[in-house]
């Protein structure tokens, strides 16, 4: 660990991959990236190569720290046991979610910081989101911007990477300007206040709806955020008063 984080403070992490592979130490240090070797992705979408190849091209745009190169070097991690081919295609369905249950075994091995494991962790489960942005609402894009909280700018270092690293076949990225459209809608949706605790808290919604603590509870404080949003794009913040004849409204009580 502490050899691969020198080498991760100097952006250097794909280059050392691809000789740990070429030298034969990489099964043992990282047999999960040896594993993605020779596993064929869709050509449409990945001209590039094969997902080890794909991952080193990712690893190399990637920026110089710890989150941002483990990040890139595991965002994929998962595809080698999500596989299907359907038709002429080859689909990696779920790889994102297989991928950050290993990012945690991975890390946890090489004893990293757990504070890195949750940030790597986060980054590698969203590292598609930005990618299906194009036809998000506002809210849509609020919502991301609250889930993705303080690794929201990883997140879309990570997207935006990936994505000038998944090459068509006339070999040109194929998701060009996805993320940079997203940035600015960000930026358009930081003027209005994005909170991460609704204006009423979890007592104050069962008092208010009668609830007893369960998950309706939560699809209500859900709710809530839905209904702070939409004063929100419009410019408005909701007091209390208004956020409670919202709920009563909506739950028709």
């Amino acid at each position: 660990r502490d050899e691969l984080i020198k080498v991760m403070n100097m952006g250097k992490l794909s280059r050392s991959v691809r000789f740990m592979k070429a030298t034969g130490l990489l099964k043992h240090v990282l047999p999960e990236i040896q594993a993605m070797d020779k596993v064929a992705q869709d050509r449409i979408y990945h001209s590039e190569g094969d997902v080890f190849n794909h991952s080193c091209l990712v690893l190399e745009k990637a920026n110089p720290t710890i989150v941002a190169q483990m990040s890139a070097l595991l965002h994929d991690v998962g595809k080698p046991g999500t596989q299907s081919i359907e038709g002429d295609r080859i689909k990696f369905h779920g790889h994102e979610a297989l991928s950050t249950e290993m990012t945690e075994v991975i890390m946890k091995r090489l004893k990293f910081e757990n504070s890195d494991i949750i940030k790597v962790k986060k980054i590698v489960l969203n590292h598609l989101r930005a990618h299906f942005s194009k036809d998000w609402s506002d809210k849509a894009v609020r919502k991301f911007i609250r889930d993705a909280g303080d690794e929201l700018e990883d997140i879309l270092h990570l997207n935006e990477i990936d994505g000038d690293s998944s090459l068509g076949p006339d070999m040109k990225p194929v998701k060009v300007g996805i993320v940079e459209n997203l940035r600015a809608r960000i930026k358009e949706q930081n003027k209005f206040p994005i909170k991460k605790v609704s204006i009423l808290n979890g007592q104050e919604v069962m008092l208010t709806l009668g609830l007893k603590p369960g998950k309706d509870v939560g699809e209500a404080l859900n709710k809530l955020k839905d209904i702070e949003d939409d004063y929100a794009i419009t410019g408005k913040e909701i007091s209390k008063e208004q956020a409670t004849e919202e709920l009563l409204k909506f739950f028709k009580i």
